[in-house]
């Protein structure tokens, strides 16, 4: 499975009544956090193109105990956000002063794209191999479905094998949803795709675990 984008936070405590004059503060104090965090994922190989950072205040009416993490908006109103944010959490808001509990800043590194890998042509290939066995796997819409497993062990560079199926390995379990196919790549991987099919929205409640469309899941 291909690298998932890796986050790093930060947070600090304000504990400050929120203002007109208390804002170049704020965002002297986030934009430090957001250096921290965006640090780290700089020390673990992301360039700055690949980093992306959302500041957050964690905002409260005075004399409440209910805060709501607000969305820090260059050039924005904290105060009206916070106000959007709790009117549409609760139904109503408070006329009173809103008091910041604590800064916290999210910075995600965006992992590289994954490569197309070639799919051989099924030309020239044995045929598909019989499965191993057939399993009864319920399937959301569907009910239980017979369903072929097949082992990745005999399976081929180019072969395709539609779902609903089972590829099984020494390590892992891949389930194949109705709806999609599976393809061996050229360099033994499993790319999973969408046949359009409306079925395709279905899901297992198997233990198997499953692909999304063009991912990739080594068999080795």
């Amino acid at each position: 499975i291909h690298l998932a984008d890796i986050v790093q936070e930060a947070q600090q405590p304000a504990a400050a009544e929120l203002s007109a004059e208390a804002l170049p503060g704020l965002a002297v104090r986030l934009a430090a956090l957001a250096d921290a965090a965006a640090g780290k994922l700089r020390a673990q190989g992301f360039s700055d193109s690949s980093i992306s950072i959302e500041k957050y205040l964690n905002l409260r009416y005075a004399g409440t105990d209910v805060a709501v993490m607000t969305r820090w908006q260059e050039g924005s109103d904290p105060a009206a956000a916070f106000a959007a944010a709790y009117q549409r959490e609760f139904g109503f808001v408070l006329e009173r002063g809103v008091v910041v509990d604590d800064l916290r800043v999210r910075a995600t590194g965006r992992a590289a794209k994954l490569p197309e890998v070639a799919v051989l042509s099924c030309a020239g290939l044995p045929p598909l191999p019989p499965p191993a066995v057939t399993s009864s796997t319920y399937f959301e819409g569907l009910g239980r479905t017979a369903t072929p497993v097949h082992m990745l062990d005999g399976l081929s560079s180019g072969h395709k094998v539609p779902g609903p199926a089972l590829l099984i390995d020494n390590i892992s379990t891949i389930l194949v949803e109705p709806g999609w196919v599976a393809a061996i790549t050229a360099d033994h991987n499993v790319r999973i795709d969408s046949t359009g099919s409306s079925s395709s929205s279905s899901s297992s409640s198997s233990s198997s675990s499953s692909s999304s469309s063009s991912s990739s899941s080594s068999s080795s």
